[in-house]
């Protein structure tokens, strides 16, 4: 009877649970694939027992993807045939253990320390992690895998990089990262190997395998920072080192409808207008060059923490509210006060005073005869 209850109790706690999803006859997964073959290749080209315990994949940035390597890490470049560039990082757990492998033939329990790695690491560790990348690449490709695993195309450079070097090469792309968590000696020590590749299944589906491609849908983000100027005036040195807190600059009329949106470099991008937009100071595209929008006119806000009064709306049509009246930009901009400059003439000068008569000087003595130099004896000739 308590057999049968067992029993029963099994078959009500399989009928309640969820559903899994039916299993392809075959079907394998990259981790499945990496449990094999990097033990295999770990036996065969170091003779190091080593167990796959983990594997994650997760998609970052590049600022994220270098925040995550340390001091102690161990980096390598990964490229492939299209200039594509990712990394390849082995935490110090994992250098260790293959050093140790490699000096004294078998694993130990000993940390790994806070050890920078030398240019001797990268050499000893490069021909595993080449083995690893092109193992796993022909396994993936053959289960019909390559959109899964990031590293499809890609290969191991021999040579390590410092933190720094890295951040020059990678380009500013989104990365899928691959974390393999590994156990060395059965156990006695547990490191992991990080793979970060840029997404490159939209330029192999393209064929556009350029530099230029793979950043083209990420320039929409990027920042761009421009300057307003509202007007530009000429005053002299000895007035402008005189200036401070308060001072009141006379500014030109108009000056707020024709205000200069530029780069940092003074590159004119084109005239704006100056108003507010939710409080905050902000720049208007003219309507008069340029398209409107069905939402009205493009508002560029700016200085969120900088308030102003409100500027009163003209009688412009299509104006957006709280923005100032579209004038026509004058001819001129009145100039500033006048700075001296070399084409002054000498009246505008002040007259120097004369200077005074320079004190007779005393006769100095004569000086005595220098004695004659002795004759240099003759060098013998060259060989």
């Amino acid at each position: 009877m308590k057999v049968a209850r067992l029993q029963m109790s099994e078959i009500l706690r399989r009928k309640i649970d969820v559903a899994r999803p039916p299993r392809k006859p075959g079907a394998v997964s990259v981790e499945a694939l990496l449990r094999k073959t990097m033990p295999r290749d770990a036996d065969e080209v170091l003779s190091l027992e080593l167990t796959v315990t983990g594997v994650t994949t997760v998609q970052q940035g590049k600022a994220d993807v270098l925040e995550t390597i340390s001091e102690t890490d161990l980096i390598y470049l990964l490229v492939t045939e299209c200039g594509a560039r990712g990394l390849a990082i082995l935490d110090a757990s994992l250098i260790a253990g293959i050093i140790e492998v490699q000096v004294s033939g078998q694993v130990t329990d000993k940390p790994a320390g806070d050890r920078r790695p030398t240019r001797t690491d990268g050499i000893v560790a490069a021909e595993i992690v080449d083995r690893w990348i092109g193992t796993a690449n022909d396994a993936m490709a053959k289960a019909g895998l390559e959109a899964a695993w990031p590293l499809t195309g890609f290969e191991c450079e021999p040579a390590a990089l410092s933190r720094r070097e890295a951040d020059l090469l990678l380009e500013p792309l989104e990365f899928r990262c691959l974390n393999v968590e590994l156990s060395l000696g059965g156990g006695l020590k547990t490191g992991g190997i990080r793979f970060a590749a840029p997404r490159l299944t939209p330029l192999l589906e393209g064929r556009e395998n350029t530099t230029a491609a793979m950043v083209r849908g990420h320039l929409p983000l990027l920042p761009v920072e421009l300057r307003a100027v509202l007007a530009h005036m000429r005053y002299p040195i000895s007035r402008t080192r005189g200036l401070k807190v308060d001072d009141v600059l006379p500014l030109p009329a108009g000056c707020l409808q024709n205000v200069r949106l530029e780069t940092w470099s003074g590159h004119l991008i084109r005239n704006v207008h100056l108003g507010q937009l939710d409080g905050r100071r902000a720049v208007r595209l003219g309507a008069g060059t340029a398209k409107p929008s069905p939402a009205g006119d493009m508002l560029l806000a700016a200085s969120p923490g900088l308030e102003m009064p409100a500027i009163e709306s003209a009688s412009t049509p299509g104006a957006a509210p709280g923005t100032a009246a579209l004038e026509p930009m004058p001819a001129e901009l009145p100039d500033g006060p006048a700075s001296p400059g070399p084409d002054m003439g000498e009246a505008e000068l002040p007259e120097l005073p004369d200077l005074p008569d320079l004190p007779d000087l005393p006769d100095l003595p004569d000086l005595p005869d220098l004695p004659d130099l002795p004759d240099l004896p003759e060098l013998p000739d060259l060989p």
